[in-house]
């Protein structure tokens, strides 16, 4: 049986500010039996807190964008940032 594979997603703050979550994650994934897929081409989420109330669509659209990314490669997504995970959601309702 093959292992598991999903994409993570970062944001823009994790591998910038915070290296060492992002560290414990892959070794946490690797330990578990889960490949990470990195991909190319993301955006920043934004923030959902200022940006959605500053452009709604703008930030559903970057968000959207992002998930398609995932789609088109045939995986799931995981976050790690509080932040990600309710704009990645917002654009999926």
């Amino acid at each position: 049986m093959s292992k598991p594979r999903v994409v993570p997603f970062f944001g823009c703050m994790i591998s910038a500010k915070y290296p060492q979550f992002e560290a414990a994650v892959r070794l946490t994934m690797e330990r578990l039996g889960v490949e990470l897929v990195d991909l190319d081409g993301f955006t920043c989420c934004p923030d959902p807190i200022f940006y959605k109330s500053h452009n709604k669509m703008k930030w559903l659209t970057i968000a959207a964008r992002n998930l398609c990314l995932v789609e088109e490669a045939g995986l799931d997504m995981i976050t790690c940032c509080s932040g990600c995970t309710a704009t990645s959601c917002a654009s999926c309702h």
